[in-house]
């Protein structure tokens, strides 16, 4: 299955500011490194693919960006978070341990943190999603499968 991802815009600030985006009005932009980048999110798309991006920010912001998602998409549009899963668990693998060193990381630097399964399904269920189904790759990153209920 071939999921189209012209959902999202890059855009200026300033752009954005006179147009009520939501993203741009609660503050909520994913900010990489020094640079910021904001982005519009358009309805329509088949699939909504946020890489890294929850993790940055604590649950409030999180949501907010979830749920700016949720707004643009329709009722069969997938949401897809390519995202680091901490197991509910701890584990000893290689994988696990360098997730937990990479959320103490993520916690001190911007104040984001990486999440357990529940947690995940906790923050989407908060924004409108249900996760379908987690896969995890040979990294350390995993998809993350979501619908809108």
């Amino acid at each position: 299955e071939r999921i189209q991802c012209r959902h999202l815009e890059p855009a200026t600030p300033g752009s954005l500011a006179g147009a009520g985006c939501s993203l741009c009005t609660t503050g909520a932009a994913y900010r990489s490194g020094r640079h910021r980048t904001w982005l519009r999110i358009g309805p329509g798309g088949g699939g909504y693919v946020l890489s890294r991006v929850v993790n940055s920010f604590d649950d409030e912001r999180s949501i907010t960006i979830l749920k700016t998602c949720r707004q643009a998409m329709g009722v069969e549009a997938k949401l897809i978070l390519v995202q680091r899963v901490l197991p509910d668990r701890a584990e000893s693998s290689r994988i696990a341990q360098t997730v937990y060193a990479i959320d103490l990381q993520m916690m001190v630097t911007t104040g984001g943190r990486e999440r357990t399964v529940t947690e995940h399904r906790e923050l989407l269920a908060a924004a409108g999603f249900q996760i379908t189904r987690i896969v995890r790759t040979q990294s350390e990153m995993s998809v993350v499968e979501c619908v809108p209920v």
